[in-house]
């Protein structure tokens, strides 16, 4: 599944950054899945980012929290992941775990 299709979550919780447009930073909150219901409707807090990257796939990055449902995460418990995955959203396609970071870590896309 992909969390940009099929309605997973309210749209305030997907944040899109175009980086064909420049668009480099965001400072916010990522919060696991587990807390999305706990979300406050006027939060700045988000689920996913989605990094579109104007090539054959692009970049997802949440937050693995190991807590609630995800409580039992075999990999990257409470860290920062980043998935790639192809079709920009529009349809179903393999993705692949590119990494996944601790607090201060980095990714160079």
């Amino acid at each position: 599944g992909r969390p940009d299709k099929g309605n997973w979550y309210d749209a305030s919780r997907l944040e899109t950054f175009d980086t064909d447009r420049g668009e480099r930073s965001w400072s916010g909150t990522l919060v696991g899945i587990a807390e999305y219901d706990a979300l406050k409707s006027d939060s700045d807090d988000r689920i996913v980012l989605k990094l579109e990257t104007g090539r054959g796939s692009d970049l997802y990055v949440g937050f693995n929290r190991a807590a609630g449902i995800t409580s039992d995460n075999r990999q990257a418990s409470d860290m920062v992941t980043i998935v790639e995955a192809g079709a920009n959203g529009l349809s179903y396609s393999q993705s692949f775990l590119r990494a996944t970071l601790a607090e201060g870590g980095r990714y160079a896309a």
